[in-house]
């Protein structure tokens, strides 16, 4: 084989090579593109279902502070009734001592 034939075929070699890598590239560009786009629907996906969930988390918060509020209502309301009761047992035994004071009559059971 003289020089001019192993230059031509380097040559040869090299453009095929060339060719092939070409190849190779292009066929992974396309693999790695279909995968691009699966990840990206994985994603839509994932994001739906996180809005979903937030939606459910936004209901929730607002049902939890509607039962926050019911409770703290319910809480002032007892609170009010405690002390008024407090009230009118004082008011009670201010009476069974004035009645007993004056009309002679113990009221007290216990």
């Amino acid at each position: 084989m003289d020089k001019k034939q192993k230059t031509t075929s380097l040559k040869d070699v090299e453009k095929l090579l060339s060719q092939q890598t070409v190849t190779i590239l292009d066929a992974v560009d396309k693999r790695t593109k279909k995968v691009d786009q699966k990840f990206e629907r994985m994603f839509k996906i994932m994001y739906k279902g996180f809005d979903t969930v937030d939606k459910r988390f936004e209901k929730l918060e607002k049902k939890i502070d509607k039962l926050r509020i019911s409770i703290d209502k319910f809480v002032t309301l007892y609170t009010k009734q405690e002390q008024e009761f407090t009230i009118i047992k004082e008011d009670i035994r201010k009476i069974k001592g004035i009645i007993k004071e004056k009309l002679g009559v113990d009221l007290n059971l216990a």
